[in-house]
């Protein structure tokens, strides 16, 4: 929901993407205190420098660019707000999601690019899961995209999003309860020095998977 909510306030311009602390707490997050963006590419710099040299540091930086610039030139975020918005009323919803699930093919080509341009900036334990994470993006569009997106346009058209909002609080409880502590590592780190530092990682063993 926080994402939701930080993402439309991005696009729009309202809020500085370093600011994003003091908007957490404005929309009642109470989890770890995340690390500016700037930190965190910080360490994500470091990671490649240690894994992978000088060279790795560049193609990592570039396969971070490469993605943000697929997504959007397939997706332009305030555009479908306005799709959803206007053809919501009349039951629609179901041509705005067609057109935009044509494109998922696309997103995973850009995805798959990803992970290959970062393996160099990985510990061998993070290498192992970028499979998983290919498998769980590719699960996620299939979802969203089942019947070229009926299902996320009933979704939103019998109030979907409204329902989730309402119960904001309780899943973000959920979400600090079980994931919060990865966000501990990078809120904690002594930027200063991160010869020791390894990015968080979510290893999708038989606990996290329950």
């Amino acid at each position: 929901m926080y994402a939701y909510n930080l993402s439309e306030h991005i696009v729009h311009g309202e809020l500085d993407p370093n600011d994003l602390n003091s908007k957490l707490s404005e929309l009642g997050y109470d989890g770890p205190t995340p690390p500016s963006i700037e930190q965190g590419q910080k360490a994500f710099e470091e990671q490649c420098r240690k894994y992978g040299g000088e060279e790795a540091v560049e193609k990592g930086k570039k396969a971070q660019q490469a993605m943000i610039d697929c997504v959007q030139s397939l997706v332009n975020y305030t555009a479908v707000q306005a799709e959803i918005e206007t053809l919501k009323p009349t039951g629609e919803l179901d041509t705005v999601f067609k057109k935009y699930c044509k494109k998922t093919p696309d997103l995973m080509v850009c995805t798959e690019q990803l992970t290959q341009d970062i393996e160099g900036c990985l510990a061998e334990d993070q290498k192992k899961v970028s499979s998983i994470v290919l498998n769980v993006t590719s699960t996620l569009l299939n979802f969203t995209c089942f019947k070229e997106g009926d299902r996320i346009a009933l979704f939103i058209a019998e109030g979907g999003p409204e329902c989730l909002e309402s119960k904001q609080e309780g899943i973000q409880k959920c979400l600090n309860h079980t994931f919060g502590k990865y966000g501990e590592p990078l809120s904690k780190a002594n930027f200063s020095d991160l010869s020791n530092f390894n990015l968080p990682l979510i290893l999708f063993d038989e606990s996290q998977c329950k």
